[in-house]
């Protein structure tokens, strides 16, 4: 998409400046969705950020493919103080722009001040050498990395101090934490997967279809749950948001599964052909 009339912004949040814009959008793009854009772009240009996020929502609710709309709204929920929907925002931006080293720097930073260390490590491992970021993003991740080796040593120095045992589960097999501290772990008799939080309030995340002999467990960097189920010979997905997506079928008894943050692939054992399957997620 062309951008024209380019503006800074100074908003003083976490950053000195932002680039706001202000689009001609190709006439493929709703009239309407366009009109509700500009009009937000010129409310956040007033400082009335709220009302630039509800003009901004608006045009997306009416041509999700005018994705570059993101990049603003989450400049404007930045202003508000509000970094998570900050960070969503970012993202669909990047999806859309995987070469926009400057703002997945931005979104390194951000879940770093949040103190979500393991995204911000994730995201400022993206930046490669040679992009004009590339410096900061080594300070960033020297940041980061003292973050996570305090966190790790503080762990270090409870263990034998705080030890719990979960007990009472049917026939428990899979096993991990998402970026929250919540623990899954998969029931295989009873074709569910429990979920406990970090207070210990332990309760029954998902049971049933399309459950078929939970085994394996793992969690992305967006913290979506992968599950392979050894009866049903499937792999779903689990959204944070609860949605099910099924990624693999008519596989052969999926016994675990594993995820490689960095390059994006999904591993899958399988028992009943004696095979391991790598998937592009």
């Amino acid at each position: 998409m062309r951008k024209n009339n380019y503006f800074k912004y100074n908003i003083t949040v976490s950053i000195l400046l932002f680039l706001l814009c202000n689009f001609n959008m190709a006439k493929a793009y709703d009239s309407s969705a366009v009109n509700y854009y500009n009009q937000g772009t010129s409310q956040a240009k007033l400082g009335d950020y709220t009302e630039a996020i509800k003009l901004f929502k608006k045009s997306i609710e009416i041509d999700p493919s005018l994705t570059d709309v993101y990049y603003n709204l989450g400049i404007a929920y930045e202003s508000i103080d509000d970094a998570n929907n900050a960070i969503k925002s970012f993202e669909v931006w990047v999806r859309s722009h995987p070469s926009d080293d400057e703002t997945i720097y931005h979104i390194a930073k951000l879940y770093y001040e949040t103190r979500n260390y393991q995204k911000a490590l994730f995201y400022v491992n993206t930046i490669p050498p040679g992009s004009s970021k590339f410096n900061e993003a080594q300070v960033l991740l020297n940041s980061v990395t003292k973050k996570l080796n305090s966190q790790k040593q503080d762990l270090a120095s409870q263990v034998g101090q705080q030890t719990a045992t979960y007990m009472n589960f049917d026939g428990p097999t899979g096993i991990d934490t998402d970026s929250r501290g919540n623990l899954y772990v998969a029931q295989y008799s009873s074709n569910s997967i429990v979920k406990i939080t970090p207070d210990n309030n332990r309760k029954i995340f998902i049971k049933g279809k399309p459950l078929g002999g939970p085994i394996g467990l793992t969690v992305d960097s967006r913290d979506n749950l992968y599950v392979a189920n050894y009866l049903s010979n499937t792999v779903i997905k689990i959204t944070p948001s609860g949605e099910i997506l099924t990624v693999l079928k008519d596989v052969k008894q999926p016994y675990n599964v594993s995820i490689s943050n960095s390059s994006g692939y999904l591993y899958v054992t399988c028992q009943g052909d004696k095979s391991v399957i790598k998937l592009k997620l």
